[in-house]
């Protein structure tokens, strides 16, 4: 019998250490994240107020990220030593389009995701949380249950 009718090596594919070495280059990158220009963060920030993306912000204390970006279970160890040496400031994915019909834990899954930086997540962060507080201010949901000074003024 052959070495190919092997159990072993039956629906494995064998690369030579070229090809092995050359794989490993390109999945080392994988956490060589991409700068976003001022319009993909501002279509994000719009995109998560609208609820049209999931991120791993949404995800309460103790939740398990791969169990809702369920790619991360199936990284080799090369990516996730990229991932660990330079972790992502932010894990995120669409509802529909990405998602998966069923959920875990009252949470959804996604058979896909994207990565952006610590630095463009910041600044992801940073807009949304303006645009929020505006948006309460003007819809008049201060924490105090009054009024919201914009509100008394659009009013007036």
């Amino acid at each position: 019998m052959s070495d190919k009718n092997t159990k072993e090596s039956v629906g494995k594919a064998t690369l030579t250490p070229e090809e092995q070495a050359a794989q490993d280059e390109r999945d080392s990158h994988i956490a060589d994240y991409k700068k976003m220009s001022k319009k993909e963060i501002n279509t994000l920030v719009n995109e998560i107020i609208s609820n049209q993306v999931f991120t791993d912000r949404h995800l309460g204390p103790g939740a398990d990220v791969q169990m809702v970006f369920m790619g991360l279970v199936f990284l080799n160890n090369v990516q996730r030593k990229a991932i660990a040496n330079n972790p992502p400031g932010m894990i995120y994915a669409y509802y529909g389009r990405d998602q998966f019909p069923s959920s875990i834990n009252g949470y959804p899954c996604f058979s896909s995701f994207c990565m952006i930086s610590k630095e463009d997540a910041h600044v992801v962060w940073k807009k949304y949380d303006m645009l929020t507080k505006a948006m309460s201010e003007i819809m008049g949901e201060d924490s105090d249950g009054k009024p919201s000074t914009k509100q008394q003024e659009l009013f007036e």
